[in-house]
């Protein structure tokens, strides 16, 4: 009825430096699309649509594909669609083998359903959703720290995992369990908690 779109665009990070290490690319959209329209869904909007950018040295048929279909299954799992977006070979600019992802979501809300409210008080009760692990932040210290204590990526973990597999864990998407949510119960405000961890991002709201 009153209408309000709501977008948000964003990257992976160094987060691709490691699936590149260990060859896996298959998870690597999943978080790309995560880490725009979970930054949608905290607004109380659905996301509606997604684009890509993929730059890359040289395009390489089977990395294209299966970081395409990543992006694909994260729509999915986001219950929106994938519009288009550009791949772009940029020889020169990158080094051989080196790629770097970015993407944009457009989402849609109510105007007196958008969130944060201003009605946030103490006592209010805050409910926390886990992560799968790290989800897309801090992997410039993560890849210090494996640097500095010489420790393979490849390396066996838990579980006969290795520490990249467990690295590369994609980022949840919470689009389907914050609608249901948001439906039915009257929430004030939502954090999509990244980069700056809690201490940040609850203060945003």
């Amino acid at each position: 009825q009153r209408p309000l779109l709501v977008s948000a665009t964003d990257g992976v990070g160094t987060k691709i430096l490691i699936a590149n290490e260990i060859k896996n690319f298959k998870t690597i959209g999943i978080d790309l699309v995560a880490m725009s329209v979970n930054d949608i869904i905290v607004q109380g909007a659905k996301p509606l649509f997604f684009l890509d950018y993929i730059a890359v040295e040289k395009i390489k048929k089977k990395q294209i594909l299966e970081i395409i279909k990543g992006i694909g299954k994260g729509c999915l799992q986001a219950d929106c669609s994938l519009i288009g977006g550009e791949t772009a070979e940029l020889p020169g600019l990158y080094n051989v083998s080196h790629f770097d992802l970015a993407g944009f979501a457009v989402g849609i809300v109510e105007r007196k359903k958008l969130l944060p409210k201003k009605n946030i008080l103490p006592g209010d009760i805050l409910i926390g959703l886990p992560s799968s692990g790290i989800h897309s932040n801090g992997y410039s210290l993560i890849r210090k720290i494996f640097s500095e204590k010489k420790i393979s990526y490849k390396k066996k973990f838990s579980q006969n995992k290795s520490f990249g597999d467990i690295l590369i864990k994609p980022t949840i998407i919470y689009v389907k369990p914050i609608l249901s949510i948001i439906q039915n119960v009257e929430i004030n405000a939502i954090a999509h908690i990244t980069g700056g961890g809690i201490a940040e991002n609850l203060k945003r709201v």
